[in-house]
């Protein structure tokens, strides 16, 4: 009797070792979520070195925030909207209006436009007053609202749209393509994809579009088939 007594102590010991390393091992491989998750808004400080790998958006009593990897509420939920953060930066809605803000929450300015895109090379694309222009990390404005519709920089260029057509700017606000397609995308790897038609009656008629290539300098470098 004393030996199986003696035996059951020694796996009473046994399995309360393991328990307690199986603890210690969630804690450090971020198991241990009810300990370290704060959705209620916990205040814990968040050294945050890349916010676009770092910082992951949430929704939360219809209000959007931004928790870190590992479940911790690092930018509060008190956005209208939000997206996810690009080039250290994100949108976020407050009052109505469209702003950014940095890996720690902090407003670039004011929220004042009507509707942002992500930063991408450096700019980022808002409407302000129903026209589209650019800004810098700064919040400075550094192509004026001038167009209709505008895309995100890549490799330097911009799509933009002046009435009913698309044409390319560079970083300064010029026109490096004029405007002339009925649509045009990103340039990716030298060359961009234009759609036209052969005359502005086939406009509405999506089977008449026709896409092409052009290269930075507005070249065709496959001219537009369908």
């Amino acid at each position: 009797m004393r030996k199986l007594t003696a035996q059951l102590l020694i796996s009473w010991i046994l399995f309360a070792v393991l328990c307690l390393n199986a603890q210690a091992a969630g804690s450090r491989d971020g198991l241990s979520a009810p300990q370290r998750n704060k959705p209620d808004g916990g205040k814990r400080t968040v050294k945050i070195i890349n916010p676009d790998e770092q910082l992951f958006m949430v929704k939360k009593d219809g209000k959007f925030g931004y928790i870190t990897r590992d479940g911790t509420l690092a930018i509060p939920c008190q956005y209208e909207q939000a997206s996810p953060f690009a080039e250290g930066l994100a949108s976020v809605m407050a009052a109505g209006k469209w702003g950014f803000i940095d890996g720690t929450g902090k407003m670039l300015g004011r929220p004042l436009y009507e509707k942002v895109d992500d930063f991408s090379d450096g700019l980022a694309a808002v409407n302000l007053a129903g026209k589209f222009g650019y800004i810098n990390k700064q919040g400075s404005m550094v192509i004026k609202p001038q167009f209709d519709r505008a895309e995100r920089f890549s490799e330097g260029l911009a799509a933009v749209l002046v009435g009913d057509r698309w044409g390319y700017i560079d970083k300064l606000g010029r026109f490096v393509i004029k405007p002339q397609f009925f649509r045009a995308s990103d340039f990716q790897n030298g060359l961009a994809v234009v759609m036209m038609f052969r005359d502005d009656e086939m406009f509405n008629n999506a089977e008449q579009a026709m896409l092409g290539y052009v290269n930075r300098r507005g070249e065709f470098v496959w001219r537009p088939t369908r």
